[in-house]
């Protein structure tokens, strides 16, 4: 009987033994706990003698404090070898925390364990917090804002920038009526009586303390500024706060766009970024397509402070990174020429070097001051700016137009290539002012501009902008043909830029190639769409030997200290889309469209600048009393410094005269300053 009683207790301490973890089990429990963020089920694995130490309450708050700020995503942990004495167990373990602040870093534990009567626990300490890190001690995370970069022209002015704004105020020992002033000012600058109350009244607030209220942008006008200080009691200070700046106001506002602070979906979308309530993000333009290069990185640095709050070693740092500095293609002062050019008018005018493909002036009218929106635009505003039917947030540079006439040379191209046309077709058609080319065009008719008498042949058809020539081209053609050639020409292809710019189409996908829809696309009517970047681009194979150069906006980006981190090259879109045979005789006629006195650019012609263009006029609705106005002219013997000039003005039917005397000044002041 006594050899079974002891058979049965020793099988008794087998199982007890095998059914407790060991040293090492306790040790990987603990960390996948704090791996997952289970720190009550942390302290569920401390030795008896560690939860006197440390309340749960305070144990779990503590490491969720610190790892909440740290931003701890995941962590991998490599386990040494277990050392045991008895009744005490060692075990090493490396870990490497992965966070949102400082991206990875590498701690080394030593975890130190006692076999109690339940199995193996932890002897907890603040070493298993941080392994340098004493009980009376704190962790602390330090954040440096990155500066965001500059947005610059090509001659390095700032087109955005950081800058000082202006905070109203008000210091509560200077308001003789606080509900008075609450009521006065709240309804100027777009705030209730109550937040201005309750600002004033914060605990930290004393009766000689500037309290913020509401900051604006540093160009507000005069009459505003004295509207606000008008109110018996407010401060209006410029030393409290630095924000986004855009010099160059609505003239550029479609280039670098605008910023504003992060709101509660931007921060859960990108953790990794580490946004807050005050960080700024692009929301359009540059700022938003370069956004993660200009606002650069925070840097973070975790750190110890020992009893006395004195800072005694660093844990792990991470080096802010600033914002690079874009440098644009842009030439700020053509910039604001054109802008003041466009001055009431709706529409958009793009300057090319049409060499090297860069964007000298992209300005698009309406426009709006990008200025208010990093400080919180107020609803008025966004209200007048979003609802105004001439939508002033549309950049009409790169959104897509009818080009009329401007897409006769390349249909002329197309028919020259495939042997349609030659320089001496004459079609005998356009001798007359309409032309039905079929009984399937019924009542309708194509119609042509008045022009001398001549022979219609190519070079006066582009001189003249003849309809019926390119229509009949463009029916000898055939829809296929056109469609092929189109897609060499870069319809219907990404035009690769910084900023997204409208799909260009031949025609709608589904649409058939009937011979109304064959002849209108002919003369750039129909369902042809094109934006004025792109076609301006489409021109440069004039001055590049018949090959195309995508458009270039950037030039390079460079550190706070001006070193180039990236630069960028020409873009070449198509060598050889037109061959030089070609190119020679559309050209000779694109001068001659200038040269000649009956010429539809002739009114462009300089004394001291040969230029070549095509004018164009595209209907764009039913009624006909509203057209697209277009003119693009480059000039032919600057090879030094060549020029492309692209406008398409919004206009009211036959307005459209003025595009010559905008394309006239810029190419003026360009080469007289």
């Amino acid at each position: 009987m006594k050899k079974l009683y002891i058979l049965l207790l020793c099988m008794v301490l087998i199982l007890t033994s095998c059914s407790q973890q060991s040293p090492i089990d306790s040790s990987k429990a603990f960390v996948e706990q704090w791996k997952n963020g289970k720190y009550d089920d942390m302290y569920e694995l401390l030795s008896e003698s560690s939860k006197g130490k440390i309340s749960k309450e305070d144990f779990t708050s503590r490491y969720n404090k610190i790892f909440s700020a740290i931003g701890l995503k995941d962590m991998e942990q490599t386990f040494g070898e277990e050392m045991i004495e008895k009744d005490t167990a060692y075990i090493p373990v490396d870990v490497t925390f992965h966070t949102n602040t400082i991206s990875s870093f590498k701690q080394s534990y030593t975890i130190p364990l006692v076999k109690e009567k339940s199995g193996w626990k932890i002897d907890w300490s603040t070493k298993l917090i941080f392994p340098s890190l004493e009980d009376d001690e704190g962790v602390y995370i330090e954040e440096v804002r990155p500066k965001r970069g500059s947005i610059l022209d090509r001659y390095q002015n700032a087109m955005a920038l950081d800058g000082e704004a202006y905070t109203v105020g008000a210091v509560p020992g200077s308001i003789p009526d606080k509900e008075e002033f609450a009521k006065n000012l709240g309804s100027i600058i777009e705030v209730t009586p109550d937040y201005i109350l309750k600002q004033l009244s914060q605990k930290w607030v004393k009766y000689d303390t500037f309290v913020p209220l509401k900051s604006y942008p540093i160009n507000i006008s005069d009459e505003f500024k004295n509207q606000i200080l008008a109110v018996k009691g407010v401060k209006l200070s410029s030393k409290h706060i630095i924000t986004r700046q855009y010099p160059y106001e609505d003239a550029a506002a479609h280039i670098t766009g605008y910023v504003q602070k992060a709101n509660k979906e931007d921060i859960e979308k990108h953790p990794e970024r580490g946004y807050d309530e005050n960080s700024l993000i692009g929301r359009s333009g540059i700022e938003r397509s370069m956004n993660d290069i200009l606002s650069g990185k925070k840097g973070y640095t975790i750190y110890i402070k020992d009893k006395d709050k004195k800072k005694k070693s660093d844990i792990a740092k991470l080096d802010v990174e600033h914002g690079d500095n874009v440098v644009l293609s842009i030439d700020g002062e053509l910039q604001t020429l054109s802008s003041k050019l466009l001055d009431g008018q709706k529409g958009t005018i793009v300057v090319l070097q049409p060499v090297t493909g860069e964007v000298l002036t992209m300005a698009s009218n309406p426009s709006y001051d990008p200025n208010p929106f990093p400080l919180g635009i107020s609803s008025s505003q966004w209200e007048a700016l979003s609802n105004n039917e001439d939508k002033p947030f549309v950049n009409r540079a790169i959104s897509a137009y009818t080009p009329g006439s401007t897409l006769k040379p390349f249909i002329a191209a197309m028919g020259l290539t495939e042997g349609v046309i030659t320089p001496h077709t004459i079609v005998e058609e356009a001798k007359n002012t309409t032309w039905r080319p079929s009984d399937e065009w019924g009542d309708r008719a194509i119609h042509r501009t008045p022009h001398p008498d001549g022979p219609v042949n190519l070079r006066n058809a582009i001189v003249w902008s003849d309809n019926i020539y390119f229509a009949w081209t463009a029916l000898n053609l055939g829809g296929p043909n056109i469609e092929k050639y189109a897609k060499l020409y870069s319809f219907g292809v990404d035009v690769p830029f910084p900023l997204q710019v409208a799909p260009s189409q031949i025609k709608k996908g589904a649409s058939p190639w009937i011979e109304p829809l064959v002849a209108d696309t002919g003369y750039g009517q129909g369902e042809v769409l094109i934006s004025p970047l792109q076609l301006a681009s489409m021109y440069t194979v004039f001055s590049n030997n018949g090959s195309m150069v995508w458009p270039k906006l950037v030039n390079k980006t460079t550190d706070s200290e001006e070193n180039i981190k990236s630069s960028f090259g020409r873009n070449m879109a198509r060598n050889n889309m037109i061959d030089g045979k070609t190119n020679e005789i559309l050209l000779a006629a694109l001068i001659d469209t200038v040269e000649d006195p009956s010429g539809t650019a002739h009114g462009i012609k300089m004394p001291n600048i040969k230029l070549a263009a095509k004018t164009g006029t595209a209907q764009i609705n039913e009624e006909k009393d509203k057209e697209i106005a277009w003119i693009v002219a480059f000039t032919v013997d600057q090879t030094e410094n060549p020029l492309l000039v692209c406008i398409a003005l919004e206009v009211p039917a036959n307005q459209g005269a003025i595009k010559i005397d905008i394309a006239k000044k810029i190419f003026e002041t360009y080469y007289n300053r």
